[in-house]
């Protein structure tokens, strides 16, 4: 398990990254992983070169690049940037390889190593930076390895040598570039799947709390967010409120004026409703039928109740007629029950703050209705 932990830590790397450039997980572990062999394999190669092969330029060159992956990798970790530790690794790897073409003189057919480039140099930096990096590089090579027909490798390196290293470098190209392509096209398109998921999580999200008629928050999301709102003043101390609101008489209003129409008069006080409770951190809610609720918060227990008897002014001001009421006013109006939460208060959990408030709803109606009534 540990071997695994390590090899996983080296290779893929378990440190997390903020995706800032838009490039996908599968390069941060390519860049990572490729990263991690350098180190391993440009030492080795040191070595092997250094104590076995006698060739020292080369060993110093193999060290220098291993030494140069290490570096690029504790930039990527520690930085995150990934699209400057790809650039800055493509770099440092052609230069490494200009080097040792030059000093190899294609013994051992050297050369055979430049084939790696367009694999490292497009998928490290995409499709279009990876193949300037890639033309730049074989531009380069193409010049060298023509230029030294006949000089290379003891001379046997010929021109049909120098023609089929050209097809065989367009060739990878080609095919790392189509691959590149296929791979940035599904990152998009999957980048498409996965905002589209996004936006209907959200949707669901905010159907799931929200009143599907009067698009206020629902009783769902009332039984979920006031007792975090209770304890959150119980915390800093301030005078968080509950009322409760009950239109009047609005079975009759239903059986008067039809209940398409008593719908509309739900939307309407709920507009109210909001205008009314728009600060942040006001709360109003459909609990059903005709009730509505909110929750409002501030330093004082009289602010919040002086706010809230402006209630029933409000909504019989948007004089919507309501001639089956048998208040003498032929308007729609409501009741409100009061109920404030604060130092030395009785109610010390949602459940009974919302029946005290209920219970103020309740008086309100028996006192005569169109009326805000404050619980003790």
């Amino acid at each position: 398990m540990m071997i695994k932990n390590i090899l996983k830590n080296l290779f893929t790397s378990n440190v997390k990254f903020i995706d800032t450039d838009g490039i996908s997980y599968r390069r941060l572990i390519m860049i990572n992983s490729m990263l991690s062999l350098s180190v391993l394999v440009f030492f080795s190669f040191s070595y092997f070169n250094a104590f076995y092969m006698h060739q020292t330029n080369i060993a110093v060159l193999d060290f220098i690049i291993a030494l140069s992956s290490i570096a690029t990798l504790l930039f990527l970790r520690k930085t995150k940037n990934i699209s400057r530790a790809a650039f800055a690794s493509t770099s440092i790897l052609i230069i490494f390889m200009f080097l040792f073409i030059l000093e190899n003189k294609n013994s051992n057919f050297g050369i055979i190593w430049s084939i790696f480039i367009p694999f490292l140099a497009i998928y490290f930096n995409g499709k279009v930076i990876g193949l300037n990096f890639t033309l730049f590089f074989f531009s380069v090579m193409y010049t060298l390895a023509y230029t030294n027909i006949g000089i290379w490798n003891n001379g046997a390196w010929e021109f049909i040598d120098f023609i089929r290293y050209f097809v065989a470098t367009s060739l990878i190209t080609f095919l790392v570039y189509m691959s590149e392509e296929a791979h940035e096209e599904a990152d998009i398109e999957l980048a498409k799947v996965r905002t589209n998921e996004k936006k209907i999580l959200a949707d669901l999200q905010r159907l799931s709390i929200t009143d599907g008629l009067t698009n206020i928050y629902n009783r769902r999301y009332f039984d979920e967010i006031a007792p975090k709102l209770l304890s959150l003043s119980e915390r800093h101390t301030n005078a968080l409120t509950l009322f409760i609101l009950d239109i009047d008489y609005f079975k009759h209003y239903n059986d008067y004026y039809g209940h398409q129409q008593g719908d509309e008069v739900l939307k309407s006080v709920a507009k109210e409703l909001l205008l009314f409770a728009k600060r942040n951190h006001d709360f109003v809610f459909r609990i059903g039928g005709e009730e509505f609720a909110g929750i409002v918060q501030s330093s004082k227990k009289e602010d919040n109740e002086k706010w809230i008897a402006q209630l029933t002014k409000r909504i019989e001001a948007l004089n919507i007629e309501h001639a089956a009421t048998l208040l003498p006013k032929k308007v729609l109006t409501v009741s409100v029950g009061v109920c404030t939460l604060q130092e030395n208060s009785t109610a010390t959990d949602i459940e009974t703050l919302y029946k005290k408030a209920d219970d103020a709803l309740y008086k309100a109606k028996e006192s005569g209705r169109n009326r805000t009534v404050f619980a003790p």
